[in-house]
Parts: C-alpha cells; structure tokens; sequence
C-alpha cells in the first residue's frame, strides 16, 4: 500500500540521516489534493527522535517550507546562480 510505502521510506531515510534527526512526509494527489499517505515520524517509539511527535500536525515555524519559494525568487532575480552554495545552517541574528 502507498501508506507501508511511505513508512518504509520515511524509515529508511531516518538511517541515513542519522541520530536526533526527524523523518515526515505527506503524499498528496495533485489533481484532488486528496491526501494518499502520511507519515508523522519514521519511528513512534524512538526517543532520540521525538518519535511520538506527528511533524505533519504539530504547529513549526514556517522557515523552512518557506526556503523553496526564497531560492526561486533569488534564481528568477538573478541574486543566485544555480552553481553557487548556500549555507543552510543556524544563525543567530541579535537573539533572533
């Protein structure tokens, strides 16, 4: 099924990841909108994850859903080139 699907997906990629990382995913029919899946963590009972916590429905900062939309504005604007990198790390801006 898509659901055993994305849990296996959602469990394989929280190996790769590593320890204190979080796996979440919905799948969602384009067309409809229709949610086909989700997964909320790749283990419920994995402490060193937060496991028990469903990522799809608890309330995050909208920070990183936002960067896609940045980066594209930034490419469009010619702020950013496809070849450069950009550190995507923690920063601390006057406690903020």
């Amino acid at each position: 099924s898509v659901q055993q699907g994305l849990e296996q997906v959602a469990r394989d990629a929280a190996r790769k990841l590593g320890p204190k990382l979080s796996v979440a995913m919905v799948m969602a029919d384009a067309r409809t909108g229709d949610i086909l899946g989700e997964v909320g963590s790749a283990d419920f009972f994995d402490a060193s994850r937060s496991g028990w916590i469903d990522m799809t429905k608890v309330v995050r900062s909208p920070g990183s859903t936002l960067k896609p939309f940045i980066y594209g504005l930034a490419f469009e604007q010619g702020l950013v080139a496809q070849e450069m990198i950009i550190e995507d790390s923690p920063a601390d801006f006057g406690g903020y």
